[in-house]
């Protein structure tokens, strides 16, 4: 065979680690391949402390060296193996750790399948075993390759989107719940791919942008910086002063007295 199976199976966080929702599980070191596929959940999976959601329907590809850990609660069937093959293990080496599906319950179908093989000890039930594996790969990069050619446009139009909610509505009390909301995704997921193809989170967007307008205000009207303050969605002048003077190393009333001398 080209793989040797560790262990093959359906696990339920809620059987092992009960009245623990929101726990966290101790971090670890993959040594082998871990093929998760969801069937519920509502935790997380970290992966080299990157947080992934866990949704049905998704799919946790962790690899040996790789640390990982999870928050409760979460289902899946899953199986863990070891390649034999240098060239098939290079090839799921290129792929993400963490995926959407497409027919779900295909891949429980072959799971099925392999574990029924394995008990049940019937001629060349090893050609068997390998030939489902193959094919359980094969879904696998199938589905990784479509979510890799549309997920940049995806992504990208989904930041332009909330960009520009943040952009029309920096001066409310934004929560990230609620920016994440714009775009109909989960709050961890939408400050995971922010940050990602930003370089920066939410947070410190929505303070540029913020901060961005206060110094217009400031240099262009005859606002006090109480007004600007609120003006900016700032929920107090003192807050205001905190995050200027922290931001760009100067107050609020010197920055308004520099722009002047400017001028003169």
């Amino acid at each position: 065979m080209d793989f040797e199976i560790i262990k093959a199976g359906f696990f339920d966080s809620n059987i092992v680690f009960k009245n623990e929702t929101g726990a966290e599980t101790v971090d670890r070191l993959v040594t082998c391949y871990e093929i998760e596929i969801f069937t519920e959940g509502n935790g997380i999976s970290y992966i080299n402390r990157v947080a992934h959601p866990i949704q049905k329907g998704f799919v946790l590809l962790a690899k040996p060296g790789q640390m990982r850990h999870s928050k409760l609660h979460f289902q899946c069937n899953y199986i863990h193996l070891n390649f034999k093959n240098e060239v098939l293990e290079s090839q799921i080496n290129a792929l993400p750790d963490f995926f959407e599906i497409s027919g779900e319950q295909r891949y429980h179908d072959i799971l099925f399948k392999i574990l029924n093989a394995m008990d049940g000890g019937f001629v060349a039930s090893n050609l068997y075993i390998n030939s489902k594996i193959y094919e359980l790969l094969y879904m696998l990069c199938t589905d990784a390759t479509r979510i890799q050619r549309t997920s940049v446009r995806y992504d990208k139009n989904t930041l332009l989107r909330a960009q520009q909610y943040i952009n029309q509505n920096y001066n409310q009390n934004l929560s990230l719940k609620e920016i994440a909301g714009c775009v109909n995704l989960s709050p961890i997921y939408f400050h995971n791919l922010f940050k990602a193809f930003t370089g920066k989170t939410p947070h410190d967007y929505l303070l540029e942008v913020r901060l961005s307008r206060a110094k217009h205000l400031l240099s262009f009207t005859q606002m006090s910086v109480e007004e600007v303050a609120f003006k900016t969605g700032f929920s107090s002048q003192a807050y205001f002063n905190a995050v200027f003077k922290k931001e760009l190393h100067t107050t609020p009333t010197q920055f308004r007295k520099d722009e002047m001398l400017k001028y003169e």
